[in-house]
């Protein structure tokens, strides 16, 4: 849970900046996706009910380079879970973060759709960690080229 300051501010936070507030204190998993994502996820919203989206990324690490990669969203008392993204080869992790809540941001502005959001945020964020540098270099079209399943890592032009 966050701290004793973070749960007294968050009531008070508008939707609009609640994104980062929720990724501040969700911490990484450990582990793949088991039950007990769902009941973090859950227990957040029901602690902060002006809660609209609560996220998380799921990250199964398999060596210092090498993770699994995924993502959970809460939207209105639904779980959405992204495409897993496994063996998926790091080469920076900085920024990896920032990616996923921009990448939920946008989604969640762009379409009305919760569980195309969560999966166009897990799939730039998979692209960052490819990626030197503490910010997303990608085109919205190389993410919804990852997210229908084209992982060759060909470069189109």
């Amino acid at each position: 849970l966050p701290s004793a300051e973070m749960r007294t501010a968050v009531p008070f936070v508008s939707v609009s900046v609640i994104f980062f507030i929720v990724y501040a204190f969700v911490w990484f998993s450990t582990h793949w996706l088991d039950k007990r994502d769902e009941k973090m996820i859950n227990h957040a919203a029901e602690i902060y009910p002006n809660f609209k989206v609560a996220a998380t990324t799921l990250r199964q690490v398999r060596s210092a380079t090498v993770n699994d990669w995924s993502a959970l969203c809460w939207a209105d008392g639904q779980i959405y879970k992204a495409k897993d993204y496994e063996g998926l080869e790091i080469y920076d992790r900085v920024g990896g973060g920032d990616s996923f809540m921009g990448g939920l941001i946008y989604g969640l502005l762009t379409w009305q759709d919760d569980q195309r959001a969560i999966d166009f945020a897990a799939a730039a964020s998979c692209l960052k960690h490819t990626i030197s540098g503490d910010y997303n270099q990608v085109t919205v079209k190389e993410v919804e080229s990852l997210m229908s399943g084209n992982a060759s890592g060909r470069v189109a032009r």
